[in-house]
């Protein structure tokens, strides 16, 4: 067909006022389709038109098929009644005069309907925020396009647009001019990626932004490494100073601007993810000035790849880390393949590894997989992610033919899916406890779903914790498919913490209904970023390994807080400001009539009172420029007679160290030894109570010292292995006992990487020795010798050689059940084909003990005491690796199996057969009251997470419930001991 199209230039907008040139015509015709090619000519909200190629005389009959079922004969076609947003697929079959069939496909999706009411108004001179109402009907869309430009230029193509994902029907348009109208649309999209993204017509407003007060600074844009800030005029100012801090990587920190220049500047070459303040005083008169503080993004995720196995419901992907400054979790989304949705998955911390597995996806489906770093919404700022987000396209494999696949189960619900099997015209689904015999009823039937390549069912309604057996039965052909599944079970109820001493804790639950094996109960202290200590217990006793301090009490509870109960969010300190925030949310008061909430806190630093109205939908507090490692007390109370306060002591963390390095000297750096240096925070801007220094190898478990006095500037630590690589943190502690804080440790990110010295080629480095046993290594020799064999490793004693475990790979070797206070030789030979073997020795002593003596004088303290003492001696070695370890005995009437071993950084409790469990097949029948667990060997004054866990089987058909946490203390707890001046060596 042929058109004449015209075109004309416009100047001005609006009826009246429009002017247009003459109009320029060109002749233009469409292509012929080819015979049987699909021709879409209009797609509408709920209807789609087309038409087709011809060749009347090739073709006897033509059929147009929707995948909803819908049929047509003649073109064009006009296909009604669908829904907006949804995609569908046109399939054409043209059939000539013999019989032979011609198909084409074409993929479709309808407008989806656009939002409804939409209203905008100004935040700030340079911020709106604009709200709407969903689509009616919804139909189906995974987005919103909220747009905006300037009304002056009449010009929609120079709109700036911003994507917010549903079910939010509000968003923020950031960076506009002071005083300036705009034109505010928002529309919905469905679909997702270039080319199958379809939008809905726009509704639109107008709105006018805010002027500009005088010398009033906002934030225009906020990017990874940039800020830029305005600000309005002041007519009595001589000129303008910007000042940040802290400064930028590059480039000036203080800029003065004229009063005839543009008053606005964009900091760049700045640290993503850092806090910085931006200071502007106005030159001349009264110099008024104001402040603004700003939060740059977090850096940008690197490559985003697939990694691991690809299933048929599930797909794994890991990324690239994001450089910089820390921020709080990476984010893990996907776009919804019929919506275009964007969907979180899961919050990945920065200390995990970074992949993660999503599932419950569809077979043979393409989904888009995004990363991005996040930072959290806080008191002073809102969730910030980066500034770009890292994305991946992953496909979903089909699913395997004569298998039955479980992609989703829940407490009550499984879902299955199996691939169509060849033959079947339809199926039959049964589900039974696998325990018990399969009924004899023929199940429910299932439709053979022939538009896609695979069919799906789910099963509601089971007990949870069940172990079930799914079968799939095909009619038509002799198939039958089966696998097992167990429900999750149900999550413990009422947890709650009694019974409290200096170093156990009651935890008491509520059985869980269902199926339970048993239950899992772990602790976390309140610095782990994880649970680190897991016991599986029935329901009397388990144990677990003690804690260490805590940097603050936190309480979670099921239940609401009491009234003005204050809860805290963060305790944060700035080493850069040197001050100390803290925000916190409280429990409402309901049984009272009151105006205000009045908060106070002291001693009073900074922030002393904040008044929050009874109805302020913003119920959180920030108190800022506190003193780093200062106690506080914040009281909330009310304007209501009569009403009292209630109260929360806290201590904000100190200022952490500074200029940390390692030693150099050599009677300090040793095989065995290493030593840092530090310089201690200024004790006029942190208090400083003490330092804790811990160190591990490769991310490996978590070493602590003894904490030093606030006088220490240095650390020696011993007991090493040789040729060792150890990152060492060290970390202000203010404070003692149940109120102590650290700081952040330092260095922050990768700690400070400290080696101890390399040994000779078999020089002997004895690692530990105590009253029976020796653990030694040796210098490695394979580098050193061309025709190097391996070693060979003896102790002697009196020329009787023992028996010991050696490892010649690695060179470590223990030898055990030796004599107290004997001299042992050991030999190390470096065994060589053809040069003479070389041979090194060494001789210790074990220690002496005095073991029998020590325990008539050991008082077992008073079960159950918040301040428990236990007074005995111990016998401490000569030799100089044995003061790692200290051994402490009990009396013999305690009818407890059990060592405590403690040396300076930490002590470890075992008791023999505390971790095993009873199984039960059905708890609710078989116990009407709670649960009980204790947990003993915890560390005084400590808190701790706790955290009780629903098992239900064994082994690897084990599955567990959701878990439900509490949060305690322990008491106060005291140990002394004395040297028995008769056990020397």
């Amino acid at each position: 067909m042929t058109y004449t199209i015209h075109v004309q230039a416009v100047s001005g907008s609006g009826t009246g006022t429009a002017a247009f040139s003459d109009a320029t015509t060109e002749t233009a015709s469409t292509v012929v389709p080819n015979p049987c090619e699909i021709v879409c000519l209009d797609v509408a909200t709920t209807s789609l038109r087309i038409t087709w190629g011809g060749a009347d005389n090739a073709f006897v009959s033509t059929i147009a098929t929707l995948s909803n079922g819908a049929q047509a004969f003649n073109r064009p076609a006009n296909f009604a009644g669908l829904t907006p947003g949804q995609e569908y697929e046109i399939t054409l079959t043209c059939t000539d005069s013999t019989g032979f069939a011609t198909s084409s496909t074409q993929t479709k999706r309808t407008v989806p309907n656009p939002p409804r009411s939409l209203n905008c108004s100004p935040i700030d001179p340079v911020t709106c925020r604009c709200t709407w109402s969903t689509p009616s009907p919804p139909g189906i869309f995974g987005e919103y396009e909220l747009s905006w430009y300037e009304e002056a230029s009449a010009n929609p193509l120079t709109a700036t647009s911003k994507r917010i994902s549903v079910p939010t029907t509000t968003g923020e348009i950031p960076s506009l001019n002071p005083s300036t109208r705009y034109v505010m649309r928002v529309a919905t999209v469905s679909g997702f990626g270039a080319g199958e993204e379809v939008s809905s017509t726009t509704i639109e407003t107008t709105k006018t932004t805010s002027a500009i007060q005088a010398c009033r600074m906002f934030i225009r844009q906020v990017d990874c490494d940039s800020i830029t800030v305005l600000f309005g005029p002041l007519s009595t100012a001589s000129g303008y100073l910007l000042s940040l801090n802290p400064p930028p990587n590059s480039g000036a920190a203080n800029i003065n601007l004229q009063q005839e220049d543009v008053l606005e500047h964009t900091y760049n070459d700045l640290t993503s993810g850092t806090e910085y303040m931006i200071t502007l005083t106005c030159l001349g008169g009264l110099n008024p000035s104001s402040q603004i503080e700003v939060r740059t993004n977090p850096p940008n995720v690197g490559q985003v790849s697939l990694s691991g196995t690809t299933s048929s419901t599930s797909v794994e992907i890991s990324w690239a880390a994001a450089p910089g400054f820390p921020f709080d979790y990476y984010e893990v989304f996907y776009r919804d393949p019929d919506t275009g949705a964007r969907i979180s998955a899961a919050q990945v911390t920065t200390g995990e590894d970074l992949q993660y597995r999503l599932e419950k996806l569809d077979p043979s489906t393409t989904y888009t997989v995004e990363v991005e770093a996040v930072l959290a919404a806080t008191g002073n700022f809102p969730r910030q992610s980066s500034c770009a987000v890292s994305s991946l396209e992953v496909t979903t494999v089909d699913v395997p033919p004569n298998t039955l696949l479980v992609r989703d189960f829940n407490t009550n619900d499984i879902e299955i899916l199996w691939a169509n099997i060849d033959g079947a015209t339809q199926y039959t689904v049964l589900i039974w406890p696998t325990a018990q015999n399969k009924p004899t009823s023929s199940g429910t039937f299932v439709m053979r779903d022939d538009d896609a390549a695979f069919n799906d069912f789910t099963f509601r309604n089971l007990v949870c914790g069940r172990l079930y057996t799914a079968e799939v039965a095909a009619i038509g052909v002799t198939a039958v498919l089966q696998t097992q599944q167990r429900t999750v079970p149900c999550t413990p109820s009422s947890i709650n913490v009694g019974s409290i001493t200096a170093t156990s804790a009651l935890v008491t639950w509520s059985p869980s209904s269902g199926v339970v094996s048993s239950y899992r109960v772990s602790y976390r202290r309140p610095m782990d970023d994880a649970l680190t200590k897991l016991c599986r217990c029935n329901y009397n006793t388990f144990t677990v390994a003690p804690g260490e301090p805590a940097t603050k009490q936190t309480i979670h509870s099921d239940t609401s807080a009491n009234p003005c109960q204050i809860i805290i969010r963060s305790v944060t300190t700035d080493p850069q400001s040197q001050q100390s925030s803290v925000s916190f949310t409280w429990g409402a008061v309901t049984n009272q009539n009151f105006n205000i909430y009045i908060f106070n806190i002291s001693p009073q630093d900074g922030t002393q009172q904040a008044v929050v109205q009874e109805d302020d939908p913003v119920q959180e507090v920030t108190f800022s420029n506190l003193f780093p490692g200062r106690m506080y007390t914040i009281a909330c109370s009310t304007d209501a007679v009569g009403f009292t306060p209630q109260s929360l002591s806290l201590r904000t963390k100190p200022l952490p160290p500074t200029s940390i390095q390692c030693i150099s000297n050599q009677d300090i750096l040793t095989l065995t030894s290493v030593g840092i240096l530090w310089n201690s925070p200024n004790t006029a801007t942190s208090e400083v109570d003490g330092f804790a220094v811990y160190y591990n190898i490769d991310n490996g478990p978590r070493n602590d010292r003894p904490l030093l006095p606030a006088s220490a500037t240095q650390d020696v630590i011993t007991g090493l292995f040789p040729a060792t690589e150890y990152t060492i943190f060290v970390a202000t502690v203010a404070g003692t006992g149940g109120f102590q804080e650290r700081s952040d440790p330092v260095p922050l990110n990768n700690g400070l990487k400290c080696s101890t010295e390399t040994p000779n080629p078999g020089e002997i480095v004895c690692l530990d020795v105590t009253t029976t046993s020796l653990y030694f290594t040796w210098g490695d020799a394979s580098g050193s010798y061309g025709d190097f064999i391996s070693y060979l490793v003896q102790v002697t004693e009196d020329q009787m050689i023992r028996i010991g475990t050696v490892d010649v790979n690695n060179r470590l070797a223990t030898f055990i059940g030796l004599t107290p206070g004997e001299e042992y030789c050991i030999t190390v030979r470096i065994l060589l084909e053809f040069s003479n073997d070389v041979t090194e020795t060494d001789c210790k002593r074990t220690s002496k003990t005095c073991f029998d003596q020590c325990c008539q004088n050991f008082s077992a303290p008073r079960r159950g005491a918040l301040t428990r003492q236990a007074v005995f001696q111990i016998c401490l070695p000569a030799y100089r690796y044995s003061q790692r370890k200290l051994l402490l005995c009990h009396s013999p009437s305690l009818s407890l199996h059990h060592l405590m071993s403690m040396d300076s950084s930490e002590s470890q409790y075992r008791a023999d057969g505390a971790t095993s469990f009873i199984p039960h097949e059905d708890i609710s029948s078989s116990m009407t009251g709670p649960v009980t667990s204790e947990i003993p060997g915890l560390d005084p004054n400590t808190p701790y997470t706790i955290q009780v866990e629903t098992l239900s089987g064994t082994g690897n058909d084990e599955v567990g419930s959701a878990p439900r946490t509490v949060d305690g203390r322990t008491g106060m707890y005291t140990l002394t001991w004395a040297a028995d001046p008769g056990c020397n060596g």
